[in-house]
C-alpha cells in the first residue's frame, strides 16, 4: 500500500509473526516489573546479599534505592538506604554526603555535620560537602563556621552561584554586611 513505512518483506504473515515475537519477548519483563513494590523488593534484596554481591554492588544498589525513595517522597526509607550504602562502602565520600543530605532534610543538622566533615576531608575536590556543611552550620546559627565552609566550597568550585549566595547570606547574618555587599557586587 502506498505510504507504508515497512518494506514488502515485513507485511502480512511476517509482520504478524514479528509482532507476536516482540510481545512474547517483552511480556515477561512487563509482568515481572508491573508491580513497583515487587520490583523494589527484588532490587533491595541485592543490598543484603553479602555472600554473592560485592560491597560496591551493594552500595550502588542502596544508592539507587536512596534516589528512588527521595523521588517518591519517602525520606525515612531514603535515609535507611543512604546508611546502607555507607555501611557497604564507608570509604566513598559520596555515601557520607548522601547520609548527611538525608539528615539535613529532616532538619537534623547537628547529626549531619560529621558526615559532611568526613566527606570534605575524603574528597578535597568536591564542593558539595563543604557547601552542605555550611548549610548545617547556618541553620544552627553558626554563621562564622558557615562562612568558612562556604568559602571552602567556593575555593573548590567558584562557578557555583548557590554557594556564593549562601556565603553572602552567612556574612550578612553574622553582622558583616559590608563584606556581603562586596561579594554580592
Amino acid at each position: 500500500a502506498a505510504g507504508s513505512a515497512l518494506p514488502g518483506i515485513f507485511r502480512g504473515p511476517v509482520a504478524v509473526g514479528l509482532t507476536g515475537l516482540s510481545v512474547c519477548l517483552l511480556l515477561p519483563f512487563v509482568i515481572v516489573n508491573a508491580d513497583s513494590r515487587a520490583s523494589i523488593t527484588r532490587f533491595a534484596s541485592i543490598t543484603g546479599d553479602t555472600e554473592r554481591i560485592s560491597p560496591y554492588g551493594r552500595a550502588y544498589a542502596s544508592e539507587m534505592l536512596w534516589v528512588l525513595q527521595r523521588r517518591r517522597g519517602e525520606p525515612e526509607q531514603a535515609l535507611a538506604y543512604a546508611r546502607a550504602a555507607l555501611a557497604a562502602e564507608p570509604s566513598n565520600p559520596r555515601y557520607s554526603i548522601n547520609v548527611g543530605y538525608s539528615l539535613l532534610a529532616f532538619r537534623r543538622a547537628e547529626e549531619a555535620i560529621p558526615y559532611f566533615q568526613r566527606a570534605a576531608r575524603a574528597a578535597p575536590k568536591r564542593w558539595d560537602a563543604p557547601f552542605n556543611l555550611g548549610l548545617c552550620q547556618s541553620s544552627l546559627g553558626r554563621q562564622e563556621e558557615a562562612h568558612a565552609a562556604f568559602a571552602e566550597a567556593t575555593r573548590r568550585d567558584p562557578s557555583r552561584p548557590e554557594v556564593w549566595h549562601a556565603m553572602v547570606r552567612a556574612l550578612a547574618r553574622s553582622g558583616r554586611q559590608d563584606s556581603a555587599l562586596v561579594i554580592w557586587n
